[in-house]
């Protein structure tokens, strides 16, 4: 049991809390999206993995851009996270999107051999090429937390202010489409990340709290949200689903004191934009892309437990959760490898929903606190050697 709770370390077993790109996005056009994300649009058929022709698998992705929009506008708004769905869509469809571009047995093989220890057999996806191996790590954490819903626990921490994940839109036209937008990322450090308040009210004025760490100075060398680092002019709307490409971005996981942080490459970001009562909201949305196992290792290498310790390889856990990763990728981090490539990535894709907020005070990034010794640093671990306890669950 106790190496299922340091397995919740790569889900949101504490809050999520932001999401920062590290690279300008891609601009994502009709048909196949370029460099950025890899993902098909809608619609998009696949092939055989073989230079061969086309298959009957359909896969799932973004819609395509707007061929003839007016583009630009005044519309301006922040958006917060406020709900988030890890294991299924709320009707009890499938989560995520066609990740590797190949729908694995419907027509098409895997996009990478499986990792060593994981056996033969190729991990399937739904008929619309849909990959979500971090689907899998969330449903072993809810077999062992039987009495508590896993999204609803998330999300009841993002409507207490705990965590969420800041996004401005802007220069939108307000229309059901438009071909350009800008799209920024803020980390928010949480308007209540110890639970005891204050609360916010999710009307359009929670001044949620933004971190220097995605911030540059401004003309007086300091910090200023008028110069984020993450921030793109290609983006757009269609029929009000707003589309971005991340080609990087880094996603911090954090609770009172326990944090990590996971850099997904290939990113998508899309949801459906509607006007309330109190601003914009936007709904239907997905966080998706892959994270290469190396990533993960420096993601452990960086966490901080509730009490501030690090997860060590000396631990004698460590192996059960190397492990389970290890055996969990599914995906190539460079779409432009060949099949016979061992898969280096988890495929991955978290529903949400935001609602209107603002950009609060600027607050230093947290310490990390001591780590590990260099000989049992986790950065310096990978999956090329399976121990051979493999199996085990510690």
């Amino acid at each position: 049991m106790r190496a299922l709770r340091l397995l919740a370390l790569f889900v949101p077993s504490a809050a999520l809390v932001a999401a920062c790109v590290l690279e300008g996005f891609n601009r994502v056009e009709g048909g196949p999206m370029d460099g950025g994300t890899g993902l098909p649009t809608d619609g998009a058929a696949g092939t055989d993995g073989g230079g061969g022709g086309q298959v009957a698998c359909v896969s799932a992705g973004p819609p395509d851009a707007p061929d003839a929009a007016e583009a630009g506008g005044s519309a301006k708004f922040v958006l917060a996270v406020r709900k988030v769905l890890v294991i299924e869509q709320s009707d009890g469809g499938v989560l995520g999107v066609d990740v590797d571009r190949m729908c694995t047995c419907h027509g098409e093989g895997s996009s990478c051999k499986p990792a060593l220890g994981a056996g033969d057999a190729s991990v399937c996806d739904d008929p619309e090429g849909r990959d979500n191996a971090l689907q899998g790590l969330f449903g072993i954490i809810q077999l062992a937390m039987p009495d508590k819903d896993l999204s609803e626990l998330y999300s009841e921490r993002a409507d207490a202010g705990e965590w969420s994940v800041l996004m401005r839109v802007s220069g939108y036209n307000a229309q059901e489409n438009d071909s350009e937008v800008q799209v920024t990322s803020y980390v928010t450090t949480g308007l209540n990340p110890h639970g005891l308040g204050p609360y916010p009210l999710w009307d359009g004025t929670d001044k949620w709290p933004i971190s220097a760490a995605c911030l540059d100075a401004g003309p007086d060398g300091a910090p200023s949200t008028d110069y984020p680092l993450y921030t793109t002019d290609f983006a757009y709307v269609s029929d009000r689903m707003l589309v971005a490409s991340l080609p990087k971005s880094e996603m911090v996981f954090a609770g009172t004191v326990a944090r990590i942080g996971l850099v997904i490459t290939g990113g998508l970001v899309m949801g459906r934009l509607s006007p309330s009562p109190t601003g914009w909201r936007l709904t239907d949305g997905i966080i998706a892309g892959r994270v290469a196992i190396k990533d993960l290792f420096r993601a452990i290498s960086g966490y901080r437990d509730e009490d501030g310790n690090a997860l060590c390889m000396s631990s004698p856990f460590y192996d059960s959760v190397r492990n389970s990763l290890c055996k969990a990728v599914d995906t190539l981090e460079d779409l432009g490898g060949s099949p016979s490539q061992p898969c280096d990535s988890l495929s991955m894709a978290i529903g949400f929903e935001a609602q209107s907020a603002m950009l609060g005070t600027i607050m230093p990034p947290p310490d990390g606190g001591a780590g590990c010794t260099p000989d049992a640093d986790p950065i310096n671990d990978s999956c090329l050697l399976v121990p051979a306890d493999a199996g085990g669950d510690g």
